[in-house]
């Protein structure tokens, strides 16, 4: 990237479906894209594959909080007593090729949403995302150092 100080994440499918919920006039309409978003956030749902799509809307309308929620019981895998026993991860169903990353490409968004656009973030944002990642070890250790780095830069920053 030649000028990273001016990266801008975005997706011309994100924010039309930003553009949509802005548009939205009642809050009952609101809350029903959010929900409507929200279900589709599942390992289970053909929508697993888009996951970074979704949560880049989710934080984009200010509902990061409800995505990460949501996705840490809908898409972060959890050990049965089997697997604890074994000593070994999680087993994930086998999924059709193009689904087989969902989780991992939400993460990797997420890490890169943090590096290059740290400033919409605040504080409690950060927060969410730290407990978030305490479950997801495919990613965890990159968004944590991108949190740290996020801190320390605002650490050096006036405050206002």
């Amino acid at each position: 990237m030649s000028d990273p100080e001016n990266a801008v994440i975005k997706s011309e499918n994100g924010d039309a479906l930003v553009a949509l919920f802005n548009s939205l006039g009642r809050e009952a309409d609101k809350e029903l894209f959010v929900n409507s978003l929200l279900t589709r956030l599942n390992r289970e749902k053909e929508y697993y594959c888009v996951s970074y799509l979704i949560l880049y809307v989710l934080i984009r309308i200010g509902q990061l909080e409800r995505g990460l929620e949501t996705a840490q019981t809908t898409l972060v895998p959890r050990p049965t007593w089997f697997d604890k026993l074994l000593c070994r991860g999680p087993r994930t169903p086998l999924l059709e090729l193009h689904q087989r990353h969902g989780l991992g490409d939400m993460l990797g968004f997420l890490n890169g949403f943090l590096r290059y656009n740290h400033p919409s973030f605040s504080d409690r944002d950060l927060d969410l995302i730290e407990a978030f990642i305490e479950q997801p070890k495919e990613f965890g250790d990159r968004i944590a150092e991108e949190i740290h780095s996020a801190r320390a830069f605002r650490l050096g920053q006036p405050r206002s």
